[in-house]
């Protein structure tokens, strides 16, 4: 419907103004048309919602359920206060994913990772996947470059680089004098021991032994760490 300005309106936008006898100022003229156009628009959207006997003196709700009825009709499903989508409205599965459809019902989107397309060549540095993080807990992007580097770290000891040879976390594959019986794998010796000498305090890996029948001791040969 249009705008239906008062009867002695001087414009086709006016508004319509209370009566203030005090300022000499009349209140508006309201035509029939006003109350036909408005009584008639709204007798359209409850017979269209309830029934063309639908309206009647005794409910002061019928507006409100018409509006409800017209939603519901249109989207397939619901009730008073209940969820409304469009029936032609859907979720469309893509790769990976199924649990799709229509909104006009829940859906629960499942990924299975395996109907993925597998991976042809390498990982390109760019290249990403999710990981989870424990920290907030949550799911991050993360890049294959940024995720090598991290990996990198970690075995290495020292942020961006690998120990420097003889240096705190670094490997030596050495000799060293012992004497019988041979320690377990996991025990710490100092680098005194260690043949030629080394500083610091080594922990040894696994190795094998072996008797010098000429100076008449054992010698180790194994692989050792630097902790300190």
């Amino acid at each position: 419907m249009e705008y239906i300005p008062p009867r002695d309106a001087l414009t086709a936008d006016e508004a319509y103004r209370d009566e203030n006898p005090t300022a000499g100022v009349s209140g508006s003229v309201v035509g029939a048309q006003f109350f036909n156009t408005v009584q008639a628009e709204i007798l359209k959207v409850i017979r269209e919602g309830l029934g063309d006997e639908a309206p009647t003196d005794a409910n002061h709700e019928q507006l409100y359920e018409a509006i409800l009825a017209l939603i519901a009709a249109a989207a397939g499903e619901g009730g008073e206060g209940g969820p409304w989508a469009l029936a032609a409205r859907a979720i469309a599965a893509g790769a990976g994913l199924s649990g799709g459809g229509s909104l006009v019902a829940d859906r629960e989107l499942k990924l299975a990772i395996n109907t993925l397309a597998a991976l042809s060549g390498a990982l390109a540095d760019e290249d990403s996947f999710a990981l989870h993080d424990a920290s907030i807990p949550g799911d991050r992007r993360i890049t294959w470059g940024v995720f090598k580097a991290a990996i990198a770290e970690a075995i290495a000891g020292t942020p961006g680089a690998i120990p420097a040879h003889g240096a705190v976390g670094s490997y030596i594959f050495c000799t060293t004098i012992l004497g019988d019986p041979i320690p377990a794998d996991g025990a710490t010796i100092s680098g005194s021991a260690l043949f030629p000498s080394r500083p610091g305090t080594w922990r040894q890996h696994g190795g094998w032994s072996a008797l010098d029948f000429d100076a008449g001791q054992f010698l180790f040969r194994g692989l050792f760490q630097r902790i300190a």
